[in-house]
C-alpha cells in the first residue's frame, strides 16, 4: 500500500540494468561492500577465532561426514549431535571448499563474515527499492544500518551461522514482494524458498522465527486468486526446503536428551528485553556475560558505552519516525512488523514497562514453548521493518536546499553505531595460529594404542579455554580418531554419564585421588585419561596442575604412559572389555545413582567387573540389594562444572532458580532420592546463602542455614548477595509455637566474610526489635519482642562505618527450648527380598593446602 507520491529524482532511481564501462565501481553500493569486507578482514587478522563450530576451522570435510549421522559414537560416551545436519548447507559446504583450495582457515572466516554482512546490506537495499522506500541515498544508509545493526555487530564474529536468518530474511522477502513483476507466482514463491534454503539449519528455531515477518507480509495483501495461488506454493516450497533439517530435528527432540532443560532459563533470556533495549537491538543476552572479559566484546560495548547506546537509541527514533511520517509505502505491513517484532521479543520481560502476562510467558518458555526460550531469535522481525522505516525517516524533500542534511546525519548515526565493527571488536579472543601440534600427537597416540578405547579428557571445564587460545569448543572434538570424552557444560550424552563424570572429577580435585577409581574407569569404558595443562585455569576455575597430579597419583592403578608438551596421558591399568557377560542373579540393584559406584567399588560391596542397575531404571530382580545416599536431593546451576550444587534440600524445600530442571537426574521421581529432614524445627532458610545453587563463586554446603543453628559455633551461614548484606536474613521456623522472650547469637567477625556488622532486627510473630550488634567470642543474649512465636528471623540492618559491600554470617543462634538436629533420609525404593548392603558418603574434603612435588 504506497501511501504517498512524489516526484521521480535521480536520487529515487537504482542504477541502471545497462552495463557502462566503469559504472561497478562508481556505484555507491560497490564501495559499501568493499568496505564491508575489509572491516570483516581488519578483525584480529591472522587470527583464527571460535565461530559456531570448530570443526569447520579444522576438518570441516570430517565434520560433515558426521553431520550425516544423528548419534555419534566417538563423543561423550556417544551422543546425539546437536543440530549438526543443519551446518550441510551453506555454511559446511564454504568453510570445507576453501580448505580444498588452500585457504587459511582465519582467511575463511573473514570471508564468510565479509560474505553475511554484504549479503544483508544487498537484501535490505533490494528490498527497500522493491518497496520504493526513501530514494536510492537513504536506501543504501537504511540497508548499511541493518546490515551493522546492534544484533549483527554482536554475534557476527562468534555465532555467525545464527545470524544466517537475520541476513537472508530481505532475500525471502524481494521475490515476494515482487510478485506482480516476476509474473508467476510459483517462481516467485521458488525464489522466496531458495533464500529460506540458504538459511540452513543450524538454528531451526531461528528461521522459524524469522519467518513471522514473510507471514504478515502475506497476510496484509490483497487476497486475489494469485495471492492465494502464491500463499499455497510459498507454503509448499518453504515446507520442501527445510524438510532436510525439520525431520533430523524431530528425531533429536524425540531421542535427546533434554538439553534444553539444562541450559539458559527463559528468566535469562527474557531479563534484557526491556522497551529501551529492544528497540536498540541489544537483547542477545550472552551479550551481558562478563568472565573476567566479555563473551561477546562487540555486544558489550553496545550495551556498556553510553555514546552507542545514545546512537543506538536515535537509530531506533528516527526508524519510529519513520513510521509516523507521511508518504511511507507500506506502512501498515512495516508498522505491524515493528508491533509484532516487539511484542514478541517484550512479552516475557519482568520490570519497568513489563508486560502484564509476563509471568505466565515464561513458565511457558520453560515448558512446551522451550524451543522459542531464546525470543531474542525474533529479533529480525523488528530490525528489519525499522530500518526501512528509518530510511524513510531521514529522507528529504527533492527541491530542498537542506536535502543532503538528514541523510548525512543518518549516515553518522549509523556509522556511530557500528563503533564496534571499526573499533575492531567484533570478535573474541584470544584467537589462535593453528591448533598445536602436541594436540595432534596426543590424540594420535591414543587412536594408535587402541582405536576403540575411550579418553577422558581432565580436568572438566564449561567450554575450551586454553592458553593458546579460546576454542570453546574441543579441540579433541575435531581431530580425534577414537572416542573421547569431557565434561563441560552441557553434555549431550546422558544425565547418568555427566553424574558419573563428575564423581571422577572430585575424585582428583581435592588431590587425594581413590583407590577405586581405576576400577571405576575401566567398567565405564576407559582406558586413557587426558591431563590438559594448557588450559587457561583462571577462566576455568580449574584445580591446580599440582593438585590433580596428587589426585592421579593417589589412584592406584593409573600411571602416565606419555607426555606430550603439555598434555599428559594416563593409562587406566585395568582390563577395559568392550563386553561382559554376568548372571542376572549376581547383578545388585543399587538404590542412588552413578556417581555410588565410586564408594560402593571402595567399601567392597560391588565387583568392578560386575554390572549394577539403579533402582530408578527398573533395578534387577533377585541380585543383590544395595542402598546408597548419593543421589541427593539438591539444586545445580548448570552454569558450572564443579562447586555448582547446593545443600542436600529437604522433600519440600523448592529451588531458588526458575528452570525446567532443578538438577541433571538420570531418571524423574523424587522417591529415588535422598532428602534432608529436620527436627525440632520445621525449617531454616534464608535470603541468600554461599550454599545455594545461586551463591555468588559457586556453592559451598557448608555454609548453608542450618550451620548457624547447629550447635557448632566453628559453622556459620554466610549470605552470598550480588547487592551486597544489608537486609540479608536467616530464619527459623519452630516446630510448634514456643515462648521466646530473648534468644543467644553470635554474629560471625570475619573480614574474609564480610565487615563487621553493627545493627541488627530480630523479628518474631509479635513485632521486631533493632539491636547493636555485641562484638566479642561466643554468643551474646539480645531481647526480642516477647510472646509466643512460630518464627525468629535476624536481619541485617548495617555495617561498620557505613560500609554496604561483602557478605554477613550468622555463627550460632540458639533459641529458648530447640535443639536443632538435619539427618538424610535415604529413599525407600528397593525391591522386597534380602537385608541390603548400605554405603553412605560425606561431602567433598577440602583441597590440600601443600602437596608433594613430584
Amino acid at each position: 500500500m504506497v501511501t504517498g507520491t512524489r516526484e521521480r529524482t535521480r536520487d529515487d532511481a537504482p542504477p541502471s540494468g545497462r552495463v557502462r564501462k566503469g559504472a561497478f565501481f562508481r556505484r555507491p553500493s560497490t564501495w559499501i561492500v568493499l568496505a564491508l569486507t575489509t572491516l570483516s578482514f581488519l578483525q584480529m587478522p591472522g587470527k583464527t577465532t571460535f565461530d559456531t563450530k570448530l570443526d569447520l576451522a579444522v576438518d570441516p570435510l570430517a565434520f560433515l561426514g558426521r553431520a550425516l549421522h544423528l548419534w555419534n559414537p566417538q563423543a561423550t560416551a556417544g551422543e546425539l549431535q546437536n543440530q549438526a545436519y543443519g551446518y550441510l548447507f551453506p555454511m559446511g559446504p564454504f568453510f570445507a571448499l576453501c580448505q580444498a583450495v588452500g585457504v587459511p582457515a582465519w582467511i575463511a572466516q573473514r570471508l564468510w563474515g565479509a560474505l553475511l554482512l554484504s549479503a544483508a546490506f544487498g537484501g535490505a537495499l533490494l528490498l527497500a527499492r522493491a518497496m520504493k522506500i526513501g530514494s536510492e541515498r537513504t536506501r543504501l544508509i537504511g540497508a548499511l544500518g541493518y546490515a551493522l545493526a546492534p544484533r549483527m555487530l554482536t554475534e557476527i564474529g562468534g555465532l555467525s551461522a545464527e545470524m544466517l536468518p537475520a541476513v537472508l530474511l530481505p532475500w525471502v522477502l524481494v521475490p515476494l514482494v515482487r510478485a506482480g513483476t516476476i509474473g508467476s507466482p510459483r517462481r516467485a514463491a521458488g525464489l522466496s524458498a531458495l533464500a529460506v534454503l540458504c538459511m540452513g539449519g543450524v538454528n531451526g528455531a531461528m528461521v522459524v522465527m524469522a519467518l513471522v515477518l514473510p507471514g504478515l507480509w502475506l497476510l496484509t495483501r490483497k487476497w486475489t486468486r494469485t495471492h492465494v495461488e502464491l500463499v499455497l506454493w510459498w507454503f509448499v516450497f518453504v515446507v520442501g526446503v527445510t524438510l532436510w533439517w525439520i525431520l533430523p530435528l524431530l528425531l533429536l527432540g524425540e531421542y535427546s536428551l533434554p538439553f534444553l532443560d539444562y541450559i539458559e532459563s527463559a528468566t535469562n533470556t527474557t531479563a534484557p528485553m526491556s522497551l529501551f533495549e529492544v528497540l536498540r537491538g541489544t537483547n542477545q543476552w550472552v551479550a551481558y556475560v562478563v568472565q573476567g572479559t566479555p563473551w561477546w566484546p562487540g555486544g558489550w560495548s553496545l550495551i556498556d558505552n553510553p555514546v552507542l547506546m545514545l546512537a543506538t537509541g536515535l537509530v531506533a527514533g528516527v526508524g519510529l519516525f519513520g513510521l509516523t511520517r507521511r508518504g511511507l509505502p507500506e506502512r501498515r505491513f512495516l508498522v505491524l512488523g515493528v508491533v509484532t517484532g516487539l511484542t514478541l521479543l517484550t512479552i516475557g520481560y519482568v520490570g519497568t514497562l513489563d508486560s502484564p502476562v509476563a509471568e505466565q510467558v515464561r513458565h511457558l518458555l520453560d515448558g512446551p514453548l522451550a524451543p522459542l526460550r531464546n525470543v531474542h531469535k525474533f529479533e529480525p522481525v523488528l530490525r528489519l521493518p525499522l530500518m526501512l522505516a528509518f530510511a524513510h525517516g531521514i529522507s528529504s524533500p527533492v527541491k530542498s536546499a537542506r536535502r543532503f542534511v538528514r541523510p548525512a546525519l543518518g549516515l553518522l548515526l549509523v556509522l556511530v553505531m557500528a563503533a564496534p565493527a571499526w573499533l575492531l571488536n567484533l570478535r573474541s579472543g584470544p584467537g589462535w595460529d593453528e591448533v598445536p601440534g602436541y594436540w595432534y600427537d596426543a590424540m594420535g597416540y591414543v587412536a594408535k594404542a587402541d582405536p576403540n578405547a575411550r579418553t577422558l579428557l581432565l580436568p572438566a571445564t564449561g567450554f575450551g579455554e586454553y592458553d593458546w587460545g579460546r576454542t570453546v569448543d574441543e579441540p579433541a572434538q575435531a581431530i580425534a580418531k577414537s572416542p573421547w570424552a569431557v565434561r563441560n557444560q552441557v553434555p549431550l550424552g546422558s544425565e547418568g554419564n555427566t553424574r558419573l563424570m563428575d564423581s571422577v572429577d572430585a575424585a582428583l580435585a581435592d588431590g587425594r585421588g581413590d583407590p577405586g577409581l581405576a576400577a571405576l574407569l575401566a567398567r565405564s569404558g576407559y582406558r586413557f585419561l587426558l591431563l590438559r595443562n594448557d588450559i587457561e585455569r583462571e577462566r576455568t576455575n580449574a584445580p591446580p596442575i599440582a593438585t590433580l597430579r596428587a589426585g592421579l597419583a593417589g589412584s592406584p592403578g593409573i600411571a602416565k604412559a606419555a607426555e606430550f608438551g603439555p598434555l599428559e596421558v594416563y593409562q587406566v591399568q585395568r582390563p577395559v572389555p568392550l563386553a561382559t557377560a554376568t548372571s542376572t542373579k549376581d547383578v545388585p540393584t543399587v538404590s542412588g545413582g552413578p556417581e555410588n559406584l565410586l564408594p560402593l567399588i571402595d567399601s567392597g560391596q560391588l565387583d568392578p567387573s560386575t554390572p549394577a542397575v539403579l533402582t530408578g531404571d527398573g533395578g534387577s530382580a533377585g541380585g543383590p540389594r544395595l542402598v546408597t545416599d548419593g543421589l541427593r536431593r539438591a539444586e545445580r546451576n548448570v552454569g558450572g562444572v564443579r562447586d555448582n550444587l547446593s545443600q542436600t534440600l529437604t522433600a519440600g524445600e523448592a529451588y531458588r532458580q526458575q528452570r525446567a530442571a532443578g538438577d541433571v537426574l538420570p531418571f524423574p521421581g523424587q522417591e529415588h532420592q535422598t532428602v534432608a529432614a529436620y527436627r525440632g524445627i520445621r525449617a531454616v532458610t534464608a535470603s541468600t546463602a554461599a550454599s545455594f545453587a545461586d551463591a555468588f563463586g559457586g556453592s559451598d554446603p557448608g555454609h548453608q542455614p542450618f550451620a548457624a543453628i547447629d550447635g557448632d559455633p566453628r559453622t556459620a551461614w554466610h549470605s552470598s548477595s550480588f547487592t551486597g548484606p544489608i537486609g540479608q536474613w536467616l530464619e527459623v521456623e519452630l516446630d510448634t509455637p514456643r515462648l521466646v522472650n530473648s534468644v543467644d547469637l553470635q554474629m560471625v567477625d570475619d573480614i574474609r566474610v564480610g565487615w563487621p556488622p553493627t545493627r541488627i532486627r530480630i523479628t518474631t510473630d509479635n513485632g521486631s526489635v533493632d539491636q547493636q550488634v555485641i562484638r566479642g567470642a561466643g554468643t551474646h543474649n539480645y531481647s526480642v519482642a516477647g510472646g509466643v512465636t512460630r518464627k525468629v528471623r535476624v536481619t541485617l540492618l548495617s555495617l561498620v562505618v557505613g560500609r554496604q559491600d561483602g557478605n554477613v554470617g550468622i555463627a550460632e543462634l540458639k533459641i529458648p527450648g530447640t535443639e536443632p538436629q538435619r539427618a538424610l533420609e535415604v529413599p525407600a525404593d528397593l525391591p522386597a527380598g534380602p537385608a541390603p548392603g548400605f554405603a553412605f558418603t560425606r561431602g567433598a574434603s577440602p583441597r590440600y593446602a601443600c602437596l608433594p612435588v613430584r
